[in-house]
């Protein structure tokens, strides 16, 4: 499962810990490995990630919160562009989805005006929708 994601630095810290950790092991990654590789990576990403946040206007943020929500009401289209031109969402299978996990997770963990969110569980307020997240 690629970590990172698409833009090219986090696939950097990705490819980074991933050969840092395999030269202490001296073997392949297992899921020990795996799991410190990703707290090394959120610890290196995490304030990446709160510059875009921090970076994107409150009705964007919504739609990135409420993103199976939004995909599918067309008063959102600007604002999933947007978040596609800027490499944090990418279109699979005709669906939006987060470029990373570790973005996905930030996101959920986020407060968004009009979205209660809980693990993986999302209440849309003001379209009084309850989303189940993978």
């Amino acid at each position: 499962m690629n970590r990172g994601g698409g833009p090219p630095y986090f696939l950097q810290v990705a490819g980074y810990w991933a050969l840092e950790l395999r030269a202490a092991k001296g073997s392949l990654l297992e899921s020990e490995g795996l799991t410190i590789l990703v707290h090394a990576m959120h610890r290196q990403v995490e304030s990446h990630f709160e510059y875009f946040w921090k970076h994107l206007t409150p009705r964007v943020q919504y739609a990135l919160a409420v993103l199976p929500l939004a995909q599918s009401a067309e008063t959102y289209q600007e604002q999933l562009e947007t978040l596609a031109r800027l490499c944090l969402i990418v279109k699979e299978s005709e669906r939006y989805r987060c470029f990373s996990p570790l973005f996905r997770d930030f996101v959920r963990r986020q407060k968004v005006e009009g979205v209660l969110q809980a693990d993986l569980f999302a209440l849309a307020v003001p379209h009084r929708r309850a989303l189940l997240r993978e």
